[in-house]
């Protein structure tokens, strides 16, 4: 994860960036302009000019396809 300006809030442990932020994982890179992360549920939320690179798209598909 790429954030270069964030804020965690202590009593609800959300994770909030207004920053471009970048997720990067063996499957996928996700960037967008603004994040939210839910510490706790592990959710999170990406906003303005959202991009997504899926680079293993094959087990998408399943056998067999």
């Amino acid at each position: 994860v790429e954030m270069s300006d964030s804020m965690l809030n202590l009593q609800t442990r959300l994770l909030k960036s207004q920053q471009r932020t970048t997720v990067r994982r063996s499957d996928f890179t996700i960037a967008g302009d603004a994040a939210e992360f839910d510490t706790i549920q592990r959710k999170g939320t990406m906003v303005g000019n959202v991009k997504m690179l899926i680079t293993n798209a094959a087990h998408l598909a399943g056998k067999g396809q």
